[in-house]
């Protein structure tokens, strides 16, 4: 039998306070536990999120894999709920939290000189990383030539911030017959802004493999979920033609394509869809993935506002230099 602790108010900011003063009190299995636990009663209501938002503060000082790995996930899934707006405004939310962890990570020499603690905590706070944008350690220079990872993250600024970049590394995509190196790019191309740019790359992926087609939608559908279902609702005989023979991809691809979706009205638009137009073994995809919807919807209706709030005072304070270790002047 499996039991998770709840605390009133009181206690959770106890813990807090001992977390951001000295969370090494707390053993590393411990504290990852105590995020889970939070974690899980926010979803279901029974702590406020902003409660959960105040403690990962105390990550900034966190060196261990399994806490950063469980607030990975977490922040992964929360950005998804959100508008344009309001993921710019968590991502300097988040930016604070890794950009002293990544620091401390990124100059140790390359991944595989690491021991497995090492490794893995750098290969976690990467993964968080590559979602967000204007991590100060990525501008040194001279960094990219220590890591593949840290040059891919650079390269992915680059993409976002240079259409001549991106461009260029389109037409290498495009006239690529290297799957590797065709993959790598991938991630790169993936962190454009621009829903012409987005279009652009689906369409290249779609005169590709299998693999590359679902591994650019893995890349851009929770960043841009409304571009990538349209993209797919107009293109969907190609879609449906090229993944027909791998049923198990099929399936990956369908639910992908749509489980980033958070409107209300998304779930009867797909169901509606799907009900005119036969996925075949992808129909499995298609279910998971309404099932996520649904999911979303539910998620933003009860937290939303409350991170949409918490967000934007954070992106304030921290603006006029309020911020400091989730403290208030």
């Amino acid at each position: 039998m499996y039991y998770i602790t709840n605390y009133d108010l009181v206690g959770w900011k106890k813990l807090f306070q001992v977390l951001i003063s000295d969370h090494t009190r707390f053993t590393t299995a411990d504290r990852a536990q105590m995020l889970f636990d939070l974690i899980m009663l926010t979803d279901a209501k029974q702590v406020e999120i902003t409660m959960t938002l105040q403690l990962t503060m105390y990550l900034r000082k966190e060196r261990h894999y399994a806490p950063w790995r469980v607030a990975g996930l977490w922040f992964r899934r929360l950005l998804r709920g959100l508008s344009a707006a309001e993921r710019a405004a968590a991502k300097i939310n988040v930016r604070d939290l890794l950009d002293e962890v990544l620091r401390s990570v990124a100059h140790l020499g390359t991944s595989y000189n690491l021991p497995l603690r090492e490794r893995l905590l750098r290969n976690e706070v990467m993964s968080i990383a590559s979602v967000m944008e204007g991590l100060s350690t990525l501008d040194h220079d001279g960094v990219e030539e220590l890591d593949p990872v840290l040059r891919q993250l650079v390269q992915q600024r680059k993409a976002t911030n240079n259409g001549t970049f991106w461009r260029d590394q389109l037409g290498i995509l495009q006239t690529s017959h290297d799957e590797g190196r065709i993959l790598d790019l991938l991630p790169i191309l993936s962190a454009t802004k621009n829903g012409s740019a987005v279009k652009e790359l689906l369409s290249a992926a779609l005169n590709k493999s299998e693999t590359i087609l679902s591994t650019a939608v893995y890349h851009l559908a929770p960043l841009h979920p409304d571009t990538v279902w349209a993209f797919m609702k107009n293109n969907f005989a190609a879609f449906n033609q090229k993944m027909s023979k791998l049923p198990f991809q099929h399936v990956y691809l369908m639910q992908a394509t749509i489980e980033n979706l958070r409107r209300p009205g998304d779930y009867q638009d797909v169901q509606r869809f799907f009900s005119e137009h036969n996925p075949g073994p992808g129909m499995v995809g298609v279910m998971a993935g309404l099932e996520r919807i649904q999911q979303n919807v539910r998620w933003s209706q009860a937290h939303r506002y409350s991170c949409r709030s918490y967000f934007f005072s954070y992106a304030r304070r921290r603006a006029l230099g309020y911020e400091k270790l989730g403290e208030r002047k």
